[in-house]
């Protein structure tokens, strides 16, 4: 019953992607989506996140040094689920379509740098949209592998923010207990 469903799911998502392509199709995003598409490659994200931290004052650089532990964390999670559910490209070759890393480590950035700069962060959602989008245009993903790597990444990148944040608060402000002498 239940495989029942995943083959129900796994062909509407064929067929979304096969209507997106169809749809979308024209001159410019041919033109601009296999440049998109690298936005979403590790040592891009690495070299945006290292020239946050050269050029940051303090709050940049911990920004920065969260952005990267998202990056890791995120692509070590997909790499993870790659393996695990071995899901084949949309047009052949290797069998490691869901989810999407190139979604993944791209909202994880928009969500870390978004949630510490909010007002780029409707900005940044956009941008790691377009470049999701831009996976499905080249074929290398279907919608529901792209969804699930945003998924991951804003979970991941969500979780990570908030715990960085708490622990420099703790740094920054920490807790001093009362000893009372008895005077």
């Amino acid at each position: 019953m239940l495989h029942h469903y995943i083959d129900l799911a796994l062909g509407m998502d064929s067929r979304l992607l096969t209507a997106l392509r169809a749809y979308t199709h024209c001159r410019f995003f041919d033109l601009t989506m296999p440049w998109v598409t690298y936005l979403g490659d590790g040592l891009v994200l690495l070299i945006l996140c290292l020239a946050t931290y050269l050029l940051g004052d303090k709050h940049g650089k911990n920004v920065a040094v969260s952005a990267v532990k998202a990056l890791i964390l995120s692509g070590i999670a997909v790499q993870i689920a790659k393996h695990l559910i071995e899901r084949p490209r949309p047009f052949g070759g290797s069998s490691d379509s869901f989810p999407s890393g190139h979604a993944a480590v791209l909202f994880a950035l928009a969500q870390v740098y978004g949630l510490e700069y909010r007002k780029l962060r409707p900005f940044l959602l956009v941008l790691a949209a377009i470049a999701g989008f831009s996976r499905l245009y080249v074929g290398m993903h279907y919608p529901m592998d792209v969804l699930a790597g945003a998924a991951m990444g804003i979970a991941i990148a969500t979780a990570l923010s908030a715990r960085d944040k708490s622990v420099r608060e703790q740094k920054e402000h920490p807790k001093t207990t009362h000893v009372d002498h008895g005077l």
